[in-house]
């Protein structure tokens, strides 16, 4: 990210910040976000969810803010959706 992250101001309404990478970055791209999503989801899965129709943008899950409560919820989504 390009901006100081601790200038953003807290809003309740939007309890978790997850920052993108530079708008150049995907997963048609990114061959270590690649590395981290196909060993866990498989190929097919990949291919079908985060490259087709067009390849979908990289969310850096590496900085992520928020409430408490927030950051465990996303948290939790995070395992559970990567022990399926």
């Amino acid at each position: 990210f390009q901006r100081d992250p601790f200038t953003i101001e807290a809003d309740p309404t939007r309890p978790l910040d997850i920052f993108l990478e530079d708008y150049l970055r995907n997963f048609r791209n990114s061959g270590i976000n690649m590395g981290h999503v196909v060993p866990c989801f498989g190929e097919e899965a990949v291919r079908r969810l985060l490259l087709l129709p067009a390849p979908r943008p990289v969310s850096c899950s590496g900085v992520t803010m928020g409430s408490y409560a927030a950051v465990l919820r996303y948290l939790r989504a995070m395992w559970d959706d990567r022990t399926k």
